[in-house]
């Protein structure tokens, strides 16, 4: 024999209780559930079940607003990106500061002139001007011309000179050596 007992809401209110008997018990549990959803369902129709209010989530956050325009919103483009690569180290920089652009599809190496200016083609959602910002942001110089852009190392800027200053002097002075002091001996006694 067992007991079913509905209990609702946090302080566990009876909404009622019956009892099975039966050897079987997948079937003995079986017609329970479908007791239980039969009271369930019988006091949810009388109105007998109200919601907890505490239990209630609250409202979502309002959406982000959309940017204006995305740079993936726009047609892709493939633009010559010229690289001036004095050695393997600033192409390898180059290639992968393209790579990892937001709005870059695909980048073609065309060209690898270690010494002299390399050619990529870039599949990119954006203007030339745009990919021209992100690279200067980025710390390189660049240029454009039509639908291409030139990306090279920005100069450094010189070391501000420094104008020779006052030579410091030694502003401590050593003591004077004082005579030591002997003590006085007066007339032998």
């Amino acid at each position: 024999m067992a007991t079913f007992v509905s209990r609702h809401g946090p302080d566990g209110q009876v909404v009622g209780s019956f009892q099975l008997s039966g050897s079987d018990l997948q079937s003995l549990m079986n017609e329970g559930v479908q007791r239980m959803d039969q009271m369930f369902a019988g006091a949810f129709n009388a109105g007998q079940l109200q919601r907890d209010s505490t239990l209630n989530q609250p409202p979502p956050p309002p959406p982000p607003p959309a940017p204006e325009q995305s740079p993936l919103s726009q047609a892709a483009v493939v633009l010559n990106v010229q690289v001036v690569s004095p050695n393997a180290l600033t192409y390898n920089y180059a290639l992968a500061h393209l790579r990892t652009i937001p709005g870059v599809d695909n980048v073609q190496q065309v060209n690898i002139a270690i010494g002299d200016v390399s050619n990529f083609l870039v599949t990119y959602h954006g203007t030339p001007a745009s990919l021209r910002s992100i690279l200067i942001a980025r710390g390189w110089a660049a240029e454009v011309a039509g639908n291409s852009v030139r990306m090279f190392v920005r100069p450094a800027k010189p070391a501000a000179v420094q104008q020779p200053g006052p030579t410091p002097t030694n502003t401590v002075q050593p003591a004077p050596a004082a005579a030591p002091q002997v003590p006085k001996k007066g007339p032998p006694q």
